[in-house]
C-alpha cells in the first residue's frame, strides 16, 4: 500500500510536469534590452510561445545585431517583399526551400555561389537578367536550370581538383600495391 501511494505521487509528479511550462523557456524580462525592443511585437504571447520558437527568435535577434546597416536594409527589403506576397506566393517559395535543403550540401553551395554572384551585379544588369527570365518559357527556364545545375558542377570539380588529384593518386598507389602483392610471390617462385 506505501509503494502504490509512493508510485501515485510520482505519477501525479510527472504529469503535473508535462502539463507546465518548459522551465528552459525564458521569461520576457529576462531578455536583453535589446532583444526586447527587437522582439516587441512577440511580447504578448512570449509566455505562450515554445521554446524552441522563443530560441529561434534569439537567435535572429542576435543575428540582427551583428549585421551592418547594408545588410539590414536588404533584410528589411525582403521581409517587406515577403508580406506583399499572395499566400500562394510565399507557400510556393517555401516549397522551394524545402526543396533546396533536400540537395546534397555540394549543389546548395554551388546554388549559393550563383546567388551571390547575381546580387554582386549592378541593379540594371540584375534587372536585365530578371526580364529575360521572366519572358522565358517554362521549357526554356528548365533548360537554364539544367545548363546551370551542370555549370554547378563543373565548377564545383575545377575548385576541388587538388582533392581529386589526392584521392586518384591514393587510389593508384592502392592499386600498385595491390598489384605487387600478387605480383610478388609469384615472381620469387620463378626466381628458385
Amino acid at each position: 500500500m506505501m509503494k502504490s501511494r509512493q508510485f501515485g505521487w510520482v505519477l501525479v509528479g510527472i504529469c503535473s510536469l508535462l502539463w507546465l511550462p518548459s522551465l528552459h523557456a525564458l521569461e520576457w524580462g529576462q531578455l536583453g534590452e535589446a532583444e526586447q525592443q527587437l522582439l516587441q511585437p512577440y511580447q504578448q504571447q512570449w509566455g505562450e510561445m515554445p521554446e524552441t520558437q522563443q530560441q529561434r527568435l534569439q537567435k535572429g535577434a542576435a543575428r540582427w545585431q551583428q549585421m551592418d546597416q547594408q545588410s539590414q536594409a536588404e533584410v528589411r527589403q525582403r521581409f517587406e517583399r515577403w508580406q506583399q506576397m499572395s499566400p500562394a506566393g510565399q507557400q510556393q517559395i517555401r516549397e522551394r526551400f524545402e526543396q533546396f535543403k533536400q540537395l546534397p550540401a555540394s549543389r546548395q553551395q554551388s546554388l549559393r555561389q550563383q546567388m551571390q554572384q547575381f546580387r554582386e551585379l549592378p541593379a540594371a544588369q540584375q534587372q536585365a537578367l530578371r526580364q529575360r527570365f521572366n519572358a522565358m518559357t517554362e521549357e526554356q527556364r528548365q533548360a537554364l536550370r539544367q545548363q546551370m545545375q551542370g555549370e554547378g558542377a563543373a565548377q564545383q570539380q575545377a575548385s576541388q581538383p587538388e582533392e581529386n588529384e589526392e584521392k586518384n593518386s591514393m587510389r593508384d598507389s592502392h592499386h600498385e600495391r595491390h598489384h605487387e602483392r600478387r605480383q610478388g610471390p609469384t615472381s620469387m617462385r620463378r626466381q628458385r
